[in-house]
């Protein structure tokens, strides 16, 4: 096998196995906050039900990456994707507001340990100087997923109910779990001694921009995929799953073409042009209910599809490659960190935003985060450029 060869046998397998687990992600993520509405709740309590998943990830991460640094990931992957099944399917046999904040704090410590397990695997199969490239197709694996993954679930829902939905996406995960049985398991158990516990075993500040980075963009992501469709029912567009394809779209040529711009150019020119995506598509959402409805849903879909294919792979490639090869499994962690912090923290801060002021505001505000975190990366790089050329 080639060195620089990407679509080997295990990155074959890896990115069926996380295409699957993500489709049940979608199916679950676009249809629960609706879901839960209808069974009396708030939107508030919604919103930090949604949120207690990506905060449980979040609080996981620090550990999960020490985990996957020392053990094996494949049975790692095999156990967790076990219980995340369990917390699947089991949405559809609960129904008090308790139960499903247990299952879904249980889903992402689940969640938490698989996905930075899935990233560290992977990477060790990706060449170095194509990382970029690599990341980018298997971030398709989220995109594909969302082309389907939204649209199943809605109709899922609205054909056989809800509990048959969430039935079939513990089906999809019990299928990826079938998947990790063919990976080949290379990662060996370290030594007793080796097993000490270290600060920098838990959090890797070579990725603190990176991780602040995407907690930016996956805030938006959180209020995206919790809060499209209860948008469109709002101003009359009930079925608005295609929203969601589209943008999947998009993200499948946004994420090769970027992936591949980054390994030549560069973190800074996909990023500053990503970021400008996202920001215009927040303020054409917040424009929806005085315009042309399903115009600039789609237009926002397809800037924010441009701007998260851009800027995703081109992090993700930039933190691992800004720490050794053994540590990946703590830098993936700690870029996680960001990325389930905005997927937990913005249901919850956007639920009370919709409730107090409508979603047109939400999304205007959204645009403060993402704007400083770029203006705090060019600051960053430019300190580091000088601080080289003074050596």
């Amino acid at each position: 096998m080639s060195k620089d060869k990407i679509w080997n046998r295990q990155f074959t397998i890896l990115f069926m196995m996380n295409f699957i687990l993500n489709i049940s992600f979608y199916m679950v993520s676009t249809t629960l906050s609706k879901y839960l509405v209808a069974l009396g709740m708030s939107v508030t309590v919604a919103g930090t039900i949604i949120g207690a998943m990506p905060m449980a990830s979040m609080l996981i991460r620090p550990v999960s990456g020490w985990i996957c640094d020392h053990f094996s990931k494949k049975k790692l992957l095999l156990l967790f994707l076990a219980v995340n099944c369990f917390c699947v399917a089991g949405y559809g046999m609960v129904q008090s507001d308790i139960s499903y904040m247990a299952l879904r704090i249980l889903h992402g410590l689940s969640f938490g340990i698989t996905t930075t397990a899935v990233v560290a695997y992977i990477a060790q199969f990706i060449p170095s100087k194509r990382m970029g490239e690599g990341l980018g197709y298997f971030g398709l694996t989220q995109t594909l997923a969302m082309a389907v993954g939204p649209f199943i679930g809605l109709v899922l829902s609205k054909k056989a109910g809800s509990i048959v939905m969430f039935y079939s996406a513990g089906f999809c995960v019990f299928l990826s779990l079938l998947s990790a049985l063919f990976l080949d398991d290379q990662q060996p158990v370290k030594a007793a001694e080796s097993l000490r516990l270290k600060a920098k075993d838990f959090f890797m500040k070579e990725v603190v921009i990176y991780c602040i980075l995407t907690f930016t963009l996956s805030s938006v992501n959180g209020i995206e995929s919790s809060y499209i469709t209860l948008y469109g029912k709002q101003v009359g567009m009930e079925d608005i799953g295609w929203y969601f394809t589209l943008s999947a779209i998009i993200l499948l040529f946004s994420r090769i073409w970027c992936g591949r711009l980054v390994d030549k150019k560069g973190l800074a020119a996909v990023l500053y042009p990503g970021i400008a995506a996202v920001v215009g598509a927040l303020f054409l959402l917040s424009l929806v209910p005085e315009g042309n409805k399903a115009l600039l849903f789609a237009a926002a879909s397809v800037l924010k599809a441009l701007g998260t294919g851009a800027i995703q792979p081109a992090l993700q490639a930039a933190a691992l490659q800004s720490v050794p090869s053994d540590r990946r499994g703590a830098a993936t962690s700690t870029f996680y960190v960001g990325t389930d912090l905005g997927q937990a923290s913005s249901p919850v801060i956007a639920a009370g935003l919709i409730d107090t002021k409508g979603y047109p505001f939400m999304f205007r505000i959204y645009v403060i985060p993402i704007f400083f975190a770029g203006v705090l990366y060019g600051l960053i790089t430019k300190r580091k450029k000088k601080a080289l050329s003074q050596r």
